[in-house]
């Protein structure tokens, strides 16, 4: 063969028979086949976008629709600067440390809980429709009330309204162990009783829904309510930076879970305030119980003055004995706030000591002196424990903040302490400095009468308690004052609306994906099926991976017969063939072509069916053409032309006849003769590689002018590499969708290394419809092999007088070459 690649053109087709360039890269993508296979599959991916599109309609048309909840809640940060400023005086304030501190106490279990236990949703009523059923809120004219102190079985309860009162189906809970569910009838507000379970029917005010003949009430558990709860708000800033705060919640009964929104909202108000009151609240009941026992004291005190009075006629005391009376009454009155200062301090030195420090310290606002560093320290330190108990509302103890804030906690206790511990030695010095003045005074007193001096010691013990009761009286009004004017720390912006339109089943959204997933379906699966297939598609599959020389691309044929040329010569694969026999004088050049060999890699890809059409369409022009079976393991040429394989080639090399005698005569054709295989040999591979192959070659030599070999597939046989060297050109055929790209490589490989030479490829049963629509036919042809082949035809560029079915689907049929 030359090492010039002509390219040849035959008249009236479309396709030309070009000498191939090898791809870079055997395995890249074709994108330009994947294009057209995917543009060839419109009629699959219009159907799978139609059937997107119906159910993505279903979808929208019967999906539970979503609605969307919005509240908006403003956090007062001026309420807030005493704790602003003590954060950001040790080192931990941060500007979004608030907003994050309410986000958790609105997120939190315990919140949810409080919530939840106001409000009845642990049981719902819902209404079946034909394809799903709807929830009914709050109620359908009537409520399941149960007795929560009693056992209840949880599930789902079947009513119906019946003229006397209504019938409820139980659930299998009540009776485990029998297949059917049992049935109750009870009347209105009358309660059923069972070790189970307890509760009634009661009438609402609500109207009941039309039409419903059966309600499904769902009966959940408080845990199992709060748990599908939990996750579900969420609780964002309006704006960066900004104190207010944005709080949504989706659900499918919009009413409803505007009311859960609002009730959060009520509860967490609640909380704050709880937590904003805790201190007063301690001081109050301080004061109060203080006042409790100096009514008592001061009740027992005036009842001793007026009996003193009245047995010894003393009302009155004499000028020095007022004087006297009042620097004691004096000197007993900063005694008296000085204890009252040094209790108070003791009682914050025993609480400050002990370990678990979870509440506030009583508030110093009723104790008068007590200096300002430590009522700064005190009340510095109840705002780190109220917002300690703020943040562990539903946290971990190992929260990296509530850590810090323990830390702080600690720091200012102990500095606390070292204060309190100074002041304490400060006002035990002028306690004891007083006394000393009061011993003096008293001494003075014991020089008056004695009647005098006990009406002074009574009426200075009377005037203490007193003036004592009259201040905590004071200082009660002014708590309970402060108690009552406390308001939480966060007011309700917008309360909690529901959406018009829902958010979920989304037009759009839900007919855009459904456009999508149609979409990629089909063409995923061609591009993955386009990527896993290792079988020839296309002319330029095979030019990919080797240069050989493509000479003819036979087409799809569903005829039943392998004899096309002898019995159909006008139709488009007769006139393919002719194709391929004009294209022999071009690869012969200068030298004739007279032995032909036909092979592939495997059985199936149809070297048999062409290699009888070859030699038909050589034998219809005139030229005495003899073909020669060499499948000595599978002889089946005779069975086409109907003839004998009693004898052949097998009984020509094992010399039992001559080799003229085995030549068979065809009927259909005058210038076409048949050297069947034979019977087959034990030793196919000897005969055919013997001396007497080579005689038996040079006697067809010259009784013929073409000699066209079939042989056994390359890929199974070895016999054939050899029968190559002997002929003057060979011509493998492989099968569009049928041939392996890794089995033309193999053929492919010795091209290159030259130990195969003059041989051309063939591809046989080729059709547009295979190669994904990229290329071009040659008509029709079928490749007869060694099993079964199947496909659909397409037109070709010339029809002839047995073609008037072409373009209808190939019926398939059992191969025989």
């Amino acid at each position: 063969m030359q090492d010039s690649k002509p390219s040849y053109q035959q008249p009236g087709y479309p396709t030309e028979m070009i000498q191939p360039q090898q791809s870079s890269s055997e395995d890249s993508v074709d994108i330009k086949r994947l294009f057209f296979r995917i543009l060839g599959s419109w009629p699959i991916i219009s159907i799978s976008m139609v059937i997107g599109l119906v159910i993505a309609l279903f979808i929208y048309r019967y999906a539970t629709r979503i609605y969307e909840v919005n509240a908006t809640v403003m956090v007062d940060s001026d309420q807030k600067g005493s704790m602003e400023s003590l954060m950001s005086a040790v080192g931990y304030y941060n500007p979004r440390l608030e907003f994050e501190n309410e986000v958790v106490i609105l997120k939190s279990r315990t919140l949810t809980e409080r919530t939840l236990q106001s409000l009845s949703f642990e049981i719902s009523y819902y209404s079946e429709g034909k394809i799903k059923s709807s929830e009914i809120y709050p109620n359908p004219g009537w409520r399941l009330e149960y007795d929560s102190l009693h056992t209840q079985v949880y599930g789902q309860y079947i009513v119906k309204q019946k003229d006397a009162g209504y019938e409820i189906e139980l659930p299998e809970a009540y009776n485990p162990d029998e297949d059917k569910k049992e049935v109750i009838f009870v009347k209105e507000n009358e309660w059923f009783l069972s070790p189970i379970a307890k509760f009634r029917i009661s009438p609402t005010s609500y109207d009941p829904p039309q039409d419903v003949s059966e309600i499904k009430v769902n009966w959940t558990s408080k845990q199992n309510l709060i748990d599908s709860y939990y996750d579900q708000l969420t609780v964002e800033p309006t704006s960066e930076g900004s104190a207010a705060i944005n709080i949504s919640m989706k659900g499918a009964v919009g009413d409803k879970i505007k009311d859960y929104v609002n009730q959060l909202i009520s509860e967490y108000q609640n909380f704050n305030l709880e937590s904003k009151n805790q201190t007063t609240e301690n001081a109050l009941n301080f004061i109060t119980k203080e006042l409790s026992g100096l009514q008592d004291s001061l009740e027992i005190v005036e009842g001793i003055l007026k009996t003193f009075q009245s047995e010894n006629q003393a009302i009155n005391l004499s000028s020095k004995g007022v004087q006297l009376f009042t620097q004691i009454f004096d000197l007993d009155a900063k005694i008296s706030e000085l204890k009252s200062q040094e209790r108070y301090l003791n009682y914050i030195t025993k609480k400050n000591n002990e370990l678990e420090l979870t509440e506030a310290l009583l508030s110093p606002m009723g104790i008068q002196g007590l200096e300002e560093v430590i009522s700064m320290a005190i009340r510095d330190l109840n705002l780190l424990i109220q917002e300690r108990s703020r943040l562990s509302y539903g946290q971990l103890e190992s929260n990296p903040r509530i850590r810090l804030l323990d830390q702080q906690i600690l720091k200012l206790r102990q500095n606390l302490k070292t204060n309190i511990s100074s002041v304490l030695n400060q006002l035990s010095y002028q306690i004891q400095v007083l006394e000393d003045k009061r011993h003096k005074v008293e001494s003075e007193v014991s020089e008056l009468p004695k009647t005098e001096i006990e009406l002074i010691r009574i009426k200075r013990r009377y005037e203490i308690l007193e003036n004592l009761y009259l201040f905590l009286m004071q200082k009660k009004a002014e708590t309970a004052i402060v108690l009552a004017g406390n308001t939480p720390d966060s007011r309700v912006v917008d309360s909690a609306t529901v959406d018009k339109d829902p958010v979920s089943p989304n037009p759009k959204r839900t007919f855009t994906i459904a456009i999508v997933i149609s979409l990629f379906i089909p063409i995923g699966f061609i591009v993955i099926t386009d990527l896993l297939d290792t079988k020839i598609r296309s002319k330029e599959d095979v030019e990919s991976i080797t240069n050989m020389p493509i000479v003819a691309m036979i087409g799809h044929s569903d005829r039943s017969t392998n004899l096309i040329v002898a019995e159909f010569p006008k139709s488009s694969i007769a006139e393919s063939f002719r194709a391929l026999r004009s294209n022999i004088s071009f690869l012969a050049g200068e030298k004739k072509i007279q032995t032909m060999l036909f092979t592939s890699s495997i059985g199936g890809e149809g070297k048999t069916f062409i290699s009888i059409n070859m030699a038909s369409i050589l034998a219809a022009s005139g030229k005495k053409t003899v073909l020669v079976g060499l499948d000595l393991r599978k002889p089946k040429i005779y069975n086409d032309f109907k003839l004998s394989n009693d004898f052949g080639v097998s009984t020509v090399l094992a010399g039992q006849m001559e080799c003229k005698d085995a030549i068979q005569k065809t009927s259909m054709l005058d210038n076409l003769y048949i050297l069947s295989a034979g019977p087959i040999p034990p030793n196919p591979s000897e005969l055919i590689l013997s001396e007497r192959f080579d005689e038996m070659h040079e006697i067809l030599k010259q009784d013929f002018e073409y000699i066209i070999f079939d042989t056994p597939p390359v890929g199974l046989v070895a016999d054939t590499f050899e029968l190559i060297k002997k002929v003057d050109y060979s011509f493998y055929v492989i099968r569009q969708g049928y041939t392996d790209k890794q089995l033309l490589s193999f053929i492919n490989d010795r091209y290159e290394n030259k130990s195969v030479q003059n041989i051309a490829i063939t591809i046989n049963d080729f059709t547009i419809s295979k190669s994904y629509g990229y290329g071009y036919g040659y008509g029709y042809g079928y490749g007869y092999g060694y099993g079964y082949g199947y496909g659909y035809g397409y037109g070709s560029a010339y029809y002839g007088e047995d073609d008037k079915e072409s373009g209808k689907k190939g019926r398939g049929f059992r191969s025989r070459g």
